[in-house]
C-alpha cells in the first residue's frame, strides 16, 4: 500500500510541477482568498457575539473606573459626569449612597441616568437592588452578571382583541456593580447596558460574505491572468533564448525588462552564453593545437622511419637524432597534459617540506644554461640572500622551468632571461623577466588558459601551450600569490611569492 501512496504523491507533484504558471497563480490567490474569507467568517460570524459582549463589558468597566476616580469630587460634578458618560455610551447609571448599620444596610439613591427606557436597574424592585449590593459585597466590591430577558406577552386590549397573543423579545442586559469608598462615605455604582441580539446582523454578514467570496474568486482569476501574462511573456522569451543556447548558439540576446530578478537572470544567462562561447572556442583551439602538436612529431617520426627502411645503406645518424628529439617532444606534451589534468582534478598532492630555495635555483640555473647555451640563450640568476621555504621542491622547480621556457619563446634579440630571487619582509619573490614582445592588455586575462597563444611574434612554437596553466595549478596548490607584469614591446615579468620559513626558537 505504501508504494502506491508514494506513487500517487509523485504523480500529484508531477501534475503540479507541470501546471502552467497562470493556473498555479490562480490556485495561490484562491487559497489566499479562502483564508481571508475563513478569517472573516470566524471573526464576523462565529465569534461575533463574544466579541460584542467583551466590548460592552470593557465599556462598562471603563465607565465604572472613570466614575470611581471622581468619587471624591462634588456631587454635582459626579452626577454631571455620570449623565455625560451614560449619554455617550448608552449606559444606564444609578449611584447609591450606602449607610451601614448594625444589622441592616440602607441604600439612598443619589443619581439616576435612565437611557434605555426599559432598564432593569431603574425598573427593578428594591429587593433586586439590595441583592445586587449583597452580591458585590460578597465578591470583594464588584459584581457582574448577564441577565437574559424572556419574551413577554403584549397586554394591549386593542391588540389582543383582533390578533392572536403576541410576544416581544427584549435584549439581554449586562449588570455591573462596583462598591467604592470615598472621603465622604461609601457608594454603590450600578450600571446596566443592553446587549442586542446579533442574529439579524449575523445573517446579514453571512449574505455579504457569500457575495464577497464570489467577487474575490473572480478577482483572483482576473488578477492571476494579468500577473501570469506579465510574468510569462519575458520568461517565455528567456526560454526561447535558452533553447537557442542549448542548440549551440552562444550569441546571447537574453532580455529581462519585467522586474529586477528577470534582469539579473538575463544578465547571468548572457554571461553564461559568453563564457560557453569562449569555452567552445577554447575547446576548438585545444583540439586544433593537440592535433597539430601530435601530428607534427608523429609525421616526422614516421617519415624518417620510412626513409631508414627504404634506404638501409645510408647513414641514419641524423634521422635517429630527429626521431629521438620528436619522441622527447611528444613525451613532454603527453606529460604536460597528464600533469595539468591531475592538477585540475585535485589528484596531485603536495609533498611539502623545508628546503633551501636559493640552492635549488642555483642548481637549476646551472643545468639549464648547459642545455640552452649552444643556442645562444642565457639564464642570469640574481639572489639577494639565501632563504628556506616550506613547499614541494619538485613542483616549484617545475613551475620555474615552465616560466623560463615561456620566456625563451618570447624573449628579445639578446636571448637573455633574468631569474631573480628577492626577499620582501616575510615573503620571497621569484621573478622571471625577458626583454621580448610583451603581452597586450586584451591577452593578459587569458595567458593562464590552456593552449592560449597570443598573436605576438614568437621565437618557437614547439611548446605544448600548457606551461603557464601548469604553473597556475602548482601555485593554486600551494595557495601562493602569482601574476605577470608586462608592457607591449618592452618585455614581461612572471612572478610568484612564497612565505619564508623561520625555524622556531
Amino acid at each position: 500500500m505504501k508504494p502506491d501512496l508514494d506513487k500517487k504523491k509523485r504523480s500529484l507533484w508531477q501534475r503540479w510541477h507541470g501546471m502552467p504558471l497562470r493556473w498555479r497563480l490562480f490556485i495561490y490567490l484562491l487559497c489566499f482568498c479562502m483564508l481571508m474569507i475563513g478569517l472573516l467568517w470566524v471573526f464576523q460570524v462565529v465569534y461575533l457575539d463574544r466579541f460584542y459582549e467583551r466590548i460592552k463589558t470593557n465599556e462598562i468597566e471603563q465607565t465604572a473606573t472613570t466614575l470611581t476616580a471622581s468619587v471624591d469630587a462634588e456631587q454635582s460634578a459626579l452626577f454631571e459626569l455620570a449623565e455625560r458618560l451614560g449619554q455617550q455610551r448608552e449606559i444606564c447609571i444609578s449611584i447609591y449612597r450606602v449607610y451601614d448599620g448594625t444589622f441592616t444596610t440602607t441604600l439612598s439613591s443619589l443619581c439616576q441616568v435612565d437611557i434605555l427606557g426599559d432598564c432593569t436597574i431603574h425598573h427593578g424592585t428594591r429587593n433586586q437592588i439590595e441583592e445586587y449590593y449583597n452580591q458585590a459585597n460578597w465578591n470583594g466590591g464588584i459584581y457582574e452578571n448577564r441577565v437574559t430577558r424572556q419574551a413577554f406577552r403584549l397586554e394591549d386590549e386593542n391588540y389582543s382583541r383582533w390578533l392572536p397573543p403576541a410576544y416581544l423579545t427584549l435584549p439581554d442586559s449586562l449588570i455591573y456593580v462596583r462598591l467604592v469608598t470615598g472621603s465622604s462615605g461609601k457608594y454603590m455604582f450600578l450600571l446596566n447596558s443592553s446587549i442586542s441580539p446579533m442574529g439579524a446582523v449575523v445573517n446579514t454578514l453571512r449574505i455579504q460574505l457569500f457575495w464577497i467570496s464570489i467577487i474575490l474568486v473572480i478577482a483572483a482569476a482576473l488578477l492571476s491572468t494579468v500577473i501570469a501574462s506579465h510574468l510569462s511573456r519575458p520568461i517565455s522569451k528567456l526560454t526561447r533564448s535558452a533553447q537557442r543556447l542549448a542548440s549551440g548558439d552562444f550569441s546571447g540576446g537574453f532580455e529581462g525588462g519585467a522586474f529586477r530578478e528577470l534582469d539579473q537572470l538575463a544578465d547571468t544567462l548572457n554571461l553564461a552564453a559568453y563564457q560557453l562561447g569562449k569555452s567552445e572556442k577554447l575547446q576548438r583551439d585545444i583540439l586544433a593545437n593537440i592535433s597539430h602538436d601530435l601530428r607534427t612529431p608523429l609525421t616526422m617520426i614516421g617519415g624518417y622511419a620510412e626513409f631508414m627502411r627504404d634506404f638501409p645503406e645510408e647513414d641514419h645518424s641524423e634521422s635517429l637524432e630527429v626521431i629521438t628529439d620528436e619522441t622527447k617532444r611528444l613525451s613532454k606534451l603527453i606529460k604536460d597534459v597528464l600533469d595539468l589534468s591531475q592538477l585540475n582534478s585535485g589528484v596531485q598532492q603536495l609533498n611539502a617540506a623545508v628546503f633551501d630555495l636559493s640552492e635549488s635555483l642555483r642548481d637549476f640555473a646551472n643545468n639549464y644554461n648547459h642545455l640552452v647555451s649552444p643556442d645562444g640563450y642565457r639564464v642570469e640568476l640574481r639572489i639577494d640572500e639565501d632563504v628556506q621555504v616550506w613547499a614541494d621542491e619538485t613542483k616549484i622547480i617545475q613551475a620555474v622551468g615552465n616560466m623560463i621556457n615561456n620566456a625563451m619563446t618570447h624573449c628579445g634579440e639578446d636571448k637573455l632571461i633574468i631569474l631573480e630571487q628577492k626577499v620582501e619582509v616575510a615573503w620571497v619573490k621569484i621573478s622571471i623577466t625577458d626583454h621580448g614582445c610583451g603581452i597586450s592588455e586584451q591577452d593578459m586575462p587569458y595567458i593562464w588558459d590552456r593552449y592560449y597563444r597570443s598573436d605576438a611574434p614568437q621565437r618557437s612554437t614547439k611548446g605544448s601551450g600548457l606551461g603557464l596553466s601548469i604553473v597556475k595549478g602548482i601555485m593554486d596548490l600551494h595557495h601562493a600569490q602569482y601574476g605577470v607584469d608586462s608592457r607591449l614591446n618592452e618585455g614581461s615579468t612572471f612572478w610568484f611569492k612564497l612565505p619564508l620559513w623561520h625555524e622556531k626558537e
